[in-house]
């Protein structure tokens, strides 16, 4: 296989593809994420923007740093995560990701990741949807939420949480791919590489 590179500085997604037993490099992509969300979410009347943005910004990842790299195979990915029509990114204080986390509790919420992998004519864009529950919020529910902010593991993480570690105990269920709600749906994408070879 040619030299892969996943376009992330996520530790998650790294870790993930890791674990697929792939060897690659990563270097993180540029691009104005912002923009490109405000430019397909505009159209509210669109049923599948969360899985467009998804795969868009997969794409543009990859389609940046194989821009530098064109004899490699680059992986692009992201995620978000939406809750009655809302998309929930990352948390830009203590208290914005306490109002996620409050606001998730008790409801179902879908993860979508996009994956995009590029190389010398060849491409493919996918993306995955996973159901998380979080449990009610009540006194429980609160003292874990205020314990998790403390620690500092929501800050890097679509939706304020993570589903390894401690923010695992928010949820109540999940229905669809764990390691996509983690970053990276690694079995869809080790079979895709496959066409890569």
């Amino acid at each position: 296989m040619k030299r892969l590179i996943l376009a992330s500085k996520s530790p998650r997604r790294k870790e993930l593809l890791a674990l697929c037993g792939f060897d690659f490099s990563t270097v993180p992509a540029d691009i104005d994420e912002e923009k490109i969300t405000d430019s397909i979410l505009r159209d509210i009347n669109n049923e599948n923007r969360f899985s467009e943005l998804v795969m868009e910004l997969s794409y543009q990842k990859a389609k940046h740093v194989f821009k530098e790299n064109g004899d490699a195979i680059v992986i692009g990915s992201d995620t978000v995560v939406v809750c009655d029509g809302k998309v929930f990114g990352k948390p830009k204080s203590k208290d914005d990701a306490k109002k996620m986390l409050t606001d998730l509790s008790g409801a179902e919420h879908i993860v979508y990741t996009g994956v995009a992998i590029l190389s010398n004519g060849l491409k493919d864009v996918f993306y995955d949807a996973t159901v998380v529950k979080f449990h009610e919020y009540n006194d429980y529910m609160k003292n874990l939420i205020d314990e998790y902010i403390a620690s500092g593991d929501p800050f890097d993480k679509a939706g304020s949480y993570g589903i390894q570690g401690a923010g695992s105990l928010l949820i109540e269920s999940i229905k669809g791919d764990f390691y996509s709600v983690m970053g990276l749906p690694v079995s869809r994408v080790s079979r895709a590489l496959d066409a890569f070879k």
